[in-house]
This record gives C-alpha cells, structure tokens and sequence, in this order.
C-alpha cells in the first residue's frame, strides 16, 4: 500500500506531462534512443577499427591509411549524431520540464485564491 502512493503523484504528473507534450516526449523518446544507439555502436565499433585496421597496419612496412581515415570518418559521424541527438533530448526535456513546473506554479497559486476566496466567504457568512 505504502507503494501505490508514492507511485500516485508520479503517475499524475506524467499524466499532466503527457497530455500537454506528447509530440515532444515521443520525439525525446526518438532521441534518447537514436542517442543510445549511437554510443553503443560506436562503442563496438572501436574493436573492429583495432583488429582490422590497425593490428594490420602495425605489421605493414610501409602503411597505407585510406582504410582506417574511412573507418574513422564513419566513426566520428556515428558519434556526432549521438551528440546532436542528445542535445536535442536534453534541449526539448528543458521545455517540457520548465513548462510544467510553470503549469503546477499556476495551479498552486489559483487554488490559493480558491481557498482564501472560500474561506473568506465561510468567514462572512458566520460574521452576518
């Protein structure tokens, strides 16, 4: 039980997040992915660069680097979407979260009015 309502608020706040951003979280959902994806292939890729284009050029008197400034480029271009699509994530999570804190702020503040307003009028009517 004690779960369920640590869970509650959370799941009305995602509630609220994704009734007013949903075109923005699915893109952010795009992004975080395509960002993972790019790390982590990158991150592979690292081995293949080592066992087959470096290990060779090691034991090559005279190298010939064409293959391994390709490899590299490619590299660095997986890399850079990884980059530009974790900027853009980041980026689109400021909006979101700066724009539902101000939901929240504005809520709060209305139903202070709400309840000074009841609670004026409650006070009133005892007065008369």
């Amino acid at each position: 039980m004690q779960n369920n309502n640590i869970l509650a608020p959370l799941l009305r706040i995602l509630i609220y997040i994704w009734r007013d951003y949903k075109l923005i979280l699915m893109l952010v959902i795009l992004f975080v992915l395509l960002s993972t994806g790019a790390n982590t292939l990158g991150s592979l890729f690292i081995q293949q660069v080592v066992d087959d284009y470096i290990t060779p050029l090691l034991s090559q008197s005279n190298p010939v680097y064409t293959g391994l400034l390709k490899i590299i480029l490619v590299m660095a271009s997986i890399y850079l979407i990884g980059v530009i699509a974790s900027l853009l994530f980041n980026r689109l999570m400021v909006t979101v979260s700066q724009g539902t804190q101000k939901i929240f702020v504005m809520t709060c503040l209305l139903r202070c009015k709400v309840y000074r307003y009841v609670f004026l009028m409650k006070r009133l009517q005892e007065i008369l």
